[in-house]
C-alpha cells in the first residue's frame, strides 16, 4: 500500500499517485512557490520594459 492508497482509501494508479505527490509538494511548499511566480513574474516585466525600449534587439535574461 502507497502513502496515497493509505489516505485516500482506495487502489492507487500511477496518475492518482503522481497526482496525490504534487498536490502534497504544493501545499507543503505554497509560500516558498508562490515567492518563485512573484520573483518569475518580476523578471518577465523588466525583460519586457527592455524589449519595449529597443524592440529591433530584444533581451532575454542570460543566465
Amino acid at each position: 500500500m502507497t502513502i496515497a492508497e493509505g489516505i485516500s482509501g482506495r487502489k492507487a494508479t500511477k496518475s492518482s499517485s503522481r497526482e496525490f505527490i504534487i498536490r502534497s509538494f504544493i501545499k507543503n511548499n505554497e509560500s516558498i512557490l508562490h515567492e518563485i511566480v512573484k520573483t518569475g513574474l518580476v523578471i518577465n516585466e523588466v525583460i519586457n520594459k527592455e524589449n519595449l525600449k529597443n524592440p529591433l534587439k530584444p533581451k532575454g535574461l542570460k543566465l
